[in-house]
């Protein structure tokens, strides 16, 4: 067994067991989602397993896509089951910011 194949069937079995506990929960990706390898995953398989999401970032964090997005945590605070915190990606950024120009670019609204 290939180790693709054996990786996809983990994940299956996986999935079975876990599959109608994580039926219809919301789940939001909040921060540097257009830089994060861990979102751009978690965007394709989360879905999979029957989550729905809700991507949270400034302007400059997010990415196009089908998913409802917002830049306001807290207008889908209160509707998430699930929150998934993202580091800034400074390594990936051209300009890196200051932590003070980060704080003003993510400021909570």
């Amino acid at each position: 067994m290939t180790q693709e194949k054996y990786f996809n069937r983990q994940i299956q079995l996986w999935g079975e067991r876990t599959q109608k506990s994580l039926q219809h929960k919301k789940i939001a990706i909040i921060g540097d989602i257009k830089n994060s390898r861990v979102a751009s995953s978690n965007i394709e398989l989360l879905p999979r397993f029957g989550l729905d999401l809700f991507l949270v970032a400034p302007k400059k964090f997010k990415m196009p896509s089908k998913f409802k997005t917002t830049k306001s945590i807290k207008k889908i605070i209160d509707k998430v089951d699930i929150i998934m915190s993202l580091r800034v990606q400074h390594e990936r950024h051209k300009n890196n910011l200051t932590q003070e120009q980060l704080q003003k670019n993510i400021k909570m609204k």
